[in-house]
């Protein structure tokens, strides 16, 4: 999404962004604070996104700043520094100014808009409600596991789906709009485009926990058997988080792009074999499962674009 910088204010390289195949998730000073979950589960949800249009709407730093957003100044900042690139010449003083001038820009204003008028307390709560469901099945399954403390949704002008850190959970709501959202036509890919309804929130969320939770090894490049490894653990879990789910909901796939996935799983793996792919570090043979490459560029052209994740936990159920 090159082009959005042209239309939305810069964003510094700041966080350790990492791109997954589903999502760019942002790990803010990720640290221990996350909450050791209780059976009774249920961490508050913040419209931070609400709370900032409002202020913007308002003057911005020319306006009184609401107890309600001070409360949560520790992410206004990690949101601003983090994912609107927001720099560090502006010290804490100036940070809600800084903050207000860039939601008051026309673009990040007129998505804060949309994001009001779609999403209404009503959803929201039902989005609410699955993500915890998700997160306490979790919990029964990796009780070692920290989660979220507090969950938050945000306005990221098209940087990074989740944001994650110290123990909270942000979601760009700016991302799921609905597939015939106008801008996505200029700024997503299709597969991105269908990936944008509100169904996607609550799945995007828990992934983007869990792979900050466990993230994929980086000290040295994986092969294509390492990668379906690493994806197949990760989507065993989102499974077993999400069984009211079915696979194509799971995965972001269409019933007609999941039924040909189930009518070509082995030849697909067949292929990879007889290949060598396995063994694989190549990028070239990495990104024709992992990468949103142009649809025939690598797979047969009927193929599903990121089939990766959905092979790889094909795969690892095998074993």
């Amino acid at each position: 999404m090159k082009a959005v910088k042209d239309h939305f204010p810069e964003r510094l390289q700041y966080a350790v962004s990492l791109f997954f195949p589903f999502l760019l998730v942002s790990l803010l000073w990720l640290t221990s604070l996350a909450l050791q979950a209780a059976p009774k589960y249920n961490p508050p949800l913040f419209r931070l996104d609400s709370l900032l249009y409002e202020f913007s709407r308002q003057g911005g730093g020319g306006h009184e700043i609401s107890p309600e957003l001070q409360q949560h100044r520790h992410v206004v900042e990690l949101i601003g520094r983090g994912v609107l690139g927001i720099g560090e010449k502006i010290d804490s003083a100036g940070l809600f100014p800084a903050v207000g001038e860039r939601y008051a820009h026309p673009a990040l204003l007129r998505l804060a808009e949309d994001v009001q008028r779609v999403y209404t307390r009503e959803q929201l709560t039902l989005v609410h409600k699955e993500i915890v469901s998700a997160m306490r099945r979790l919990h029964k399954i990796r009780p070692q596991m920290p989660l979220p403390e507090v969950l938050y949704t945000h306005v990221s002008g098209f940087h990074q789906r989740i944001v994650v850190a110290e123990g909270f959970l942000s979601v760009a709501l700016d991302f799921y709009l609905g597939k015939n959202y106008s801008l996505y036509r200029t700024y997503f890919s299709p597969w991105q485009q269908g990936r944008s309804d509100i169904e996607h929130v609550a799945v995007d969320a828990v992934l983007g926990w869990l792979i900050s939770e466990y993230p994929e090894p980086r000290e040295q490049a994986l092969s294509l058997r390492d990668k379906f490894l690493y994806w197949g653990k990760i989507y065993t879990l989102m499974h077993k988080a999400f069984p009211w789910r079915s696979e194509a909901e799971l995965f972001g796939f269409t019933l007609s792009e999941w039924q040909w996935l189930k009518e070509n799983k082995k030849h697909l793996l067949r292929n990879a074999k007889e290949r060598g792919e396995f063994d694989s570090t190549a990028p070239v043979v990495i990104d024709k499962y992992f990468t949103d490459l142009p649809q025939g560029a690598a797979l047969p052209k009927e193929a599903p674009r990121l089939i990766g994740p959905w092979l790889a936990y094909k795969y690892y159920k095998k074993l």
